[in-house]
């Protein structure tokens, strides 16, 4: 069931709210999937600087990790996000000739959701290169940092 309508699919369950996740408004949300382990990764940065990232891998696979941002990390991030103007992105960015086993990703800020894929130089705008750059890089310091979120708490599903 890899079909078109597939990614958006789980996208839609993992962001669903989910009695007992962390409390706080979310400043932005970022989704990955695909890659040739078929990860589905979901990160949520909240106003305060903590940091979720879920991931699911395989059949039963499953990981939960937090974080906080230090000050400059954030205020990086909020200018990156001002500046990609997401109430004037199109809603998708989907290159010609996507590459297999790449990334799907979706963006979520201020009610705005987009979606592109990989390869991403050359399809999407420079700001909104930036922005899936730096949460790209949030996403590995958290994993880097391996600190696992309380039991029982989890973003979706």
């Amino acid at each position: 069931m890899k079909g078109p309508l597939f990614f958006p699919l789980v996208f839609l369950l993992l962001t669903a709210p989910a009695g007992g996740a962390t409390s706080g408004e979310v400043l932005v949300e970022f989704y990955r999937a695909g890659g040739i382990a078929g990860i589905h990764e979901q990160l949520r940065v909240y106003v305060d600087g903590s940091v979720r990232l879920e991931r699911w891998f395989g059949p039963t696979g499953r990981e939960s990790f937090c974080a906080r941002l230090e000050r400059a990390q954030l205020e990086g991030l909020q200018r990156a996000l001002e500046a990609a103007g997401f109430d004037h992105l199109k809603a998708e960015y989907l290159p010609n000739y996507p590459v297999y086993d790449g990334f799907t990703y979706w963006i979520t800020y201020r009610g705005y959701t987009v979606r592109t894929q990989d390869p991403l130089e050359g399809t999407i705008p420079e700001s909104l290169h930036s922005v899936i750059s730096l949460l790209l890089k949030v996403s590995w310091d958290v994993l880097e940092q391996k600190r696992s979120c309380p039991q029982g708490i989890y973003l979706g599903r």
